[in-house]
């Protein structure tokens, strides 16, 4: 680990099916617009607009007691019309919600927001 001014950096985190970091394109999969993280307690929830085309998905990483980042969940929608899940990413407790701007199943390019429960 190395410092940046005074901010010691704890780890990089990377989803486990592609892409090399978060605020760029990378393998087709946009990560890291500020509306595509949120973070709570130990848990980071990151937007991936443009995985699988532009179906999108959203990764939930999680850090342990020892400082240890892993990739705990990787979300999708079940529609088949959704597009861009992961526009927009919210945490709070066990609860999970990845909004889709154009989600469609009710009308083109209409949005929606998925809400996830975790487990405890």
């Amino acid at each position: 680990d190395y410092m940046q001014g005074s901010l010691a950096r704890l780890a990089r985190v990377v989803p486990s099916n592609g892409g090399t970091s978060f605020g760029g394109v990378s393998d087709s999969i946009l990560y890291g617009d500020t509306h595509q993280v949120a973070v709570h307690g130990n848990r980071i929830l990151a937007g991936a607009i443009y995985q699988a085309g532009a179906e999108g998905a959203a990764y939930l990483f999680e850090r342990d007691a020892n400082d240890n980042v892993a990739e705990v969940e990787f979300l999708k929608a079940s529609n088949p019309h959704a597009s861009y899940v992961g526009n927009a990413a919210a945490l709070d407790g066990d609860t999970v919600l990845v909004g889709a701007y154009s989600e469609g199943s009710l009308a083109a390019n209409s949005g929606g927001v998925y809400v996830f429960a975790l487990p405890e």
